[in-house]
């Protein structure tokens, strides 16, 4: 079962090709983007390493979408972080409570197969592992906005940013980080069947609606005076009511795993990094039920290829072997 629906921007047709069980959705924005994200990509500088020692004695907002989201993505550049000890104050942020997917569990083990995991009691263990994770790796603060996982297509807009804004306002962050604000085709759950291995595929690294939708709001929030964290004007009771006062970031950067996608920096991971990020991971027992090493290094090594596809590492190195990396876009 397949249709074609058409639309159109001013003289650019934009098509929408609607198939069972996905919809794939591309977009020219009259000619605004003309180009896909993989030419853009590779018109770029080179990555480079990303320079932590730059933001000390700042602070770094983490935005993630899940609960175990942050320490996926860069739980090596926090744990490198905390390694530099150069007065980096890092607080996270968790835009939903993580009820939809995970395996309930007490003191004594896992629930069995056939126990009901209600949305209320995945929700009450993400909220425990997300703080314990967090302070593993050195958050002073985390925040959860608590939208249903899930769901965040189905919240308006204004409202999703609105509590955003309020945690940017509140931290007054130098640097925020984030999720990717589009789709990353080349990176399909199982890839595309061709990855059996349960700890050697994307899962839903490369697409996730919440990622997605999380991306575009922090993207909204903190981009320039027409952003809600920067704009006193835009939800005007965080000022009026709670002296939460316009905010803008120094910089924001997204996570990046291949190389259709932008990547402008990168931070290695040894194998000391690896083993705290694993740690960091296995907080989150709904999710894993023992330390994650083995996905970790395949990810890492996954995103070490794009790094060097795209000229990083000084254009020097012809392959990534060894190689386990954590990337990023930096927007601005």
């Amino acid at each position: 079962m397949e249709g074609i629906s058409l639309y159109t921007c001013g003289t650019v047709p934009i098509y929408a090709l609607y198939r069972a069980r996905a919809v794939i959705l591309s977009v020219l924005f009259c000619g605004h983007v003309g180009a896909s994200f993989s030419t853009y990509a590779r018109q770029q500088t080179p990555p480079k390493p990303l320079d932590i020692s730059r933001w000390a004695n700042k602070r770094i907002m983490m935005i993630g979408a899940h609960p175990d989201d942050i320490e996926y993505f860069a739980g090596g550049t926090l744990a490198q972080i905390q390694r530099l000890d150069i007065n980096i104050s890092v607080s996270n942020l968790i835009v939903t409570n993580g009820n939809a997917g995970g395996l309930c569990y007490n003191s004594t083990g896992f629930q069995p197969p056939d126990y009901v995991c209600e949305q209320e009691e995945l929700a009450f263990l993400r909220r425990r592992e997300m703080l314990a994770a967090g302070e593993f790796l050195g958050a002073k603060n985390i925040w959860r906005c608590g939208f249903d996982d899930g769901m965040l297509i189905s919240y308006h807009e204004s409202m999703v940013r609105e509590r955003i804004s309020a945690f940017v306002r509140h931290w007054q962050p130098h640097v925020v980080i984030t999720h990717f604000p589009y789709p990353n085709w080349d990176n399909p759950p199982t890839c595309n069947g061709n990855c059996t291995d349960v700890n050697k595929r994307w899962d839903d690294l490369g697409y996730h609606p919440d990622h997605k939708r999380v991306g575009m709001h922090v993207l909204n929030t903190c981009y320039g005076s027409g952003s809600a964290a920067d704009n006193n004007k835009l939800f005007n009771g965080l000022f009026d009511a709670a002296g939460l006062r316009a905010w803008q970031a120094e910089e924001l950067y997204f996570f990046a795993i291949s190389a259709s996608q932008p990547i402008t920096h990168y931070i290695s991971m040894d194998e000391d990094t690896i083993h705290t990020k694993s740690t960091a991971l296995a907080k989150h027992h709904s999710q894993y039920p023992t330390p994650p090493e083995e996905s970790v290094r395949w990810v890492g090594e996954r995103i070490a290829e794009a790094v060097v596809e795209r000229g990083g590492d000084d254009g020097h190195r012809k392959s990534s072997a060894g190689l386990f990396y954590e990337a990023y876009q930096a927007f601005f």
